[in-house]
């Protein structure tokens, strides 16, 4: 929705939310972008090229495109973001789609994207909770990239490790009926199997090493799931057509993502060139043992695909 003078504004859904607490690189990114990115290219490559803390590489580098700029979405269709966070793949899906509808429940975050992406005119920014969230419009497809571990935050009645499953199948629930019959639901997310925390990465969400491989002995409210979890939650909402890719290094800053049989088909030094151990400075590594090689042993016992780092998933509505 754009105002008279020409900036996207803003819909809060629920007043309170305007409290919430801005880190640093939030901070900048709202004095940064006081033009749309299109026009900010030259100053982004310099951040990026200036080591810059993983906040801002994780905002600002155009490999978080990489994630979903090969999907072959419908240039008729629309899309709803939910947790779009400060827009990194925003551009991406207004190139690809007739509308997009970005729904954020930080303000901050919400006027990033308003500003980021102030020259689109296919864009709607929304601040608020999918719980606060009603309209009568329904998606071709629903983004959820980096949102379902955090269902568990946000789920008062459900908050409890016994029934942790029973939190992001309320989240799906509620995303579920936003989508038309047949729509798509998109869902990136770590793998608490992956190969990265088994040799010895700490966990993305708790910075504890072999947290998620014990099964969150520490749960708070965030955690992720395995191949088997997350397909049995799409399952039990009724999703159907359910296809599994897998982004490398990770969903975060991808530079490729492979489906299925490409995977099951990796010979030996492919399988060394694309399985290196990524460091990012905020994760630190262990070493406890090195990924290629296990992975070559995974791959001889087609167990692969429940060992990568993260996974991208689509699953369709009924």
């Amino acid at each position: 929705m754009k105002s008279v003078n020409g900036m996207i504004k803003v819909k809060y859904l629920n007043k309170a939310t305007k409290k919430y607490y801005l880190d640093k690189s939030e901070k900048f990114l709202l004095k940064f972008f006081d033009k749309p990115e299109s026009k900010k290219k030259k100053e982004i490559i310099k951040i990026l090229q200036a080591n810059p803390s993983w906040q801002l590489l994780y905002n600002l580098s155009p490999q978080r495109r990489h994630l979903v700029d090969w999907y072959p979405f419908n240039k008729k269709e629309t899309l709803l973001d939910i947790g779009a966070g400060s827009g990194s793949l925003t551009g991406v899906f207004c190139e690809k789609l007739k509308k997009v509808t970005c729904l954020e429940l930080t303000p901050a975050r919400a006027k990033i994207i308003a500003k980021r992406w102030s020259d689109k005119t296919n864009i709607e920014v929304i601040c608020g909770s999918i719980e606060d969230f009603n309209t009568r419009e329904r998606f071709d497809y629903i983004n959820l990239t980096g949102v379902l571990e955090y269902a568990g935050r946000y789920a008062k009645d459900l908050h409890s490790s016994e029934n942790f499953l029973k939190m992001p199948l309320v989240f799906i629930k509620k995303a579920k009926r936003l989508l038309k019959k047949g729509g798509k639901l998109l869902v990136a997310i770590e793998n608490p199997l992956g190969i990265r925390y088994l040799t010895g990465a700490v966990e993305d969400h708790t910075a504890e090493l072999f947290e998620s491989v014990e099964n969150f002995p520490q749960y708070s409210g965030a955690r992720t799931f395995t191949k088997e979890e997350l397909k049995a939650l799409l399952l039990d909402q009724g999703f159907s057509n359910i296809e599994y890719y897998y982004p490398i290094p990770d969903y975060k800053l991808p530079w490729l993502v492979i489906n299925e049989e490409y995977l099951d088909n990796l010979n030996s030094n492919s399988l060394s060139s694309l399985l290196k151990t990524v460091e990012y400075d905020h994760y630190p590594k262990f070493d406890v043992f090195t990924e290629s090689p296990f992975a070559h042993q995974l791959a001889k016992e087609k167990l692969l695909s429940s060992f990568m780092n993260s996974f991208f998933v689509v699953a369709q509505k009924r």
